[in-house]
C-alpha cells in the first residue's frame, strides 16, 4: 500500500499507536538518533 512504500523510503518512522507516553519515548529516541548524527 502507499503508506508502506513510504515507510520504505523513510529514513525515520514515528509510531504513532500507542498511547502518549508511548510516543513521547519514540520522539525522544528519534532524537538522540538525530542528534548522535549531528
Amino acid at each position: 500500500t502507499d503508506i508502506e512504500q513510504k515507510r520504505a523510503m523513510a529514513d525515520f518512522v514515528i509510531d504513532n499507536s500507542g498511547d502518549l507516553s508511548a510516543l513521547e519515548a519514540a520522539v525522544e529516541r528519534f532524537l538522540k538518533e538525530l542528534k548522535d548524527k549531528i
